[in-house]
């Protein structure tokens, strides 16, 4: 089911999923899904026993990564500034340094 918006200046298609807004559902499953992965990482890093400088990147970048990454999909949703769009790179890099230090500490 999808709606459709006219604007002089924009057009925006709505897509339904399942009686919800469609970046709705996305962003709620990039916020599920991250929400799993932070479990896993913290239980590694207690595992690993990263300590100092490395558990503090490790934690931070993670812990940004994993909220500004669904929030810049729902804000560039809804108001369709692009730049923030361009900010989701930034964000999944956080991410992804995150992970390679973990995988450095094992």
């Amino acid at each position: 089911m999808a709606g459709r918006f006219e604007h002089e200046i924009h057009r925006v298609d709505i897509i339904v999923i399942d009686g919800n807004v469609g970046w709705l559902t996305v962003g709620h499953a990039h916020i599920g899904m991250l929400s799993i992965l932070a479990i896993v990482v913290g239980s590694q890093v207690d595992a690993l026993n990263v300590v100092g400088r490395a558990r503090q990147a490790t934690t931070g970048l993670y812990l940004v990564g994993q909220w500004l990454l669904p929030t810049a999909i729902w804000v560039v949703t809804a108001t369709d500034i692009a730049i923030v769009g361009m900010s989701t790179l930034l964000w999944g890099l956080c991410l992804v340094v995150s992970m390679l230090i973990m995988a450095h500490q094992a």
